[in-house]
């Protein structure tokens, strides 16, 4: 996924941003917010992981995130319940990324 702050860049002016081997939002500080990551999870993340799991005959999958401010609170789940998204407790990334 790459995010940027303009909704149609110009070095995209000839491209049609459907077909970037990449997801391109828009937003304007170019960070990652609750709209975002909601919509990447339902639409493209969790899509994409029930293919995953398919093929190696699996049934559930996780995805670990930092706590950022931005992120939504809470977690995320698909339809299904099967893939869920949780955030790490604040103020553990010292703890848990050493090499941060």
């Amino acid at each position: 996924m790459v995010i940027g702050k303009s909704k149609k860049p110009r070095v995209f002016k000839n491209l049609n941003l459907n077909a970037l081997p990449v997801n391109y939002y828009a937003q304007k500080c170019a960070w990652m917010g609750q709209t975002i990551l909601t919509d990447w999870f339902h639409k493209v993340f969790v899509p994409q992981v029930k293919v995953h799991l398919a093929k190696k005959q699996l049934q559930k999958a996780l995805l670990l995130m930092d706590n950022a401010l931005t992120h939504t609170s809470g977690e995320l789940k698909s339809d299904d319940g099967n893939i869920t998204c949780l955030f790490l407790p604040a103020n553990t990334t010292f703890l848990l990324q050493p090499m941060n």
